[in-house]
């Protein structure tokens, strides 16, 4: 058993109530930390959705205009599928623009790109969908012809 002299008593107080304001400070630091740890990677994690939605986009906007002219060439129905695909209500480019919209909501520069964006997108599918229309009446004129 250890004897504590009154020399080293005087000692232990001061040690355990520095050895703890360490501790608290250390804990209170690291949770300050954590939360601009926690936060950055929510920002990290939104740009790379963001970014992975306007890829889709544009996947979906090449399909369209690549299936509009294949079927222009070809003649052939099966190359209007990704076309078909692309003008979807329900997967397709305009909820794809949504959600788009919807991740960029707190960055005032990507919404002005965006409403660039969207009327440009517009009238590219609008010029698919023409040509399409057209081939489509070419081919039924020549088939009754």
């Amino acid at each position: 058993m250890i004897m504590h002299t009154p020399k080293t008593r005087g000692f232990s107080i001061p040690i355990f109530a520095l050895a703890s304001a360490l501790i608290f400070g250390s804990s209170f630091y690291m949770g300050i930390h954590l939360q601009a740890f926690t936060e950055r990677t929510r920002q990290v994690q939104q740009s790379l959705d963001t970014n992975n939605q306007f890829d889709e986009t544009l996947s979906l906007v090449t399909d369209a205009e690549t299936g509009s002219r294949g079927y222009i060439i070809m003649g052939q129905e099966l190359f209007l599928h990704p076309y078909y695909a692309a003008m979807a209500s329900s997967d397709g480019i305009v909820p794809h623009l949504k959600e788009l919209r919807r991740l960029t909501l707190n960055n005032p520069r990507q919404q002005q790109l965006l409403d660039r964006l969207e009327p440009l997108v517009g009238e590219k599918l609008a010029f698919c969908d023409r040509k399409t229309r057209i081939s489509q009446k070419r081919k039924i004129r020549i088939t009754q012809g």
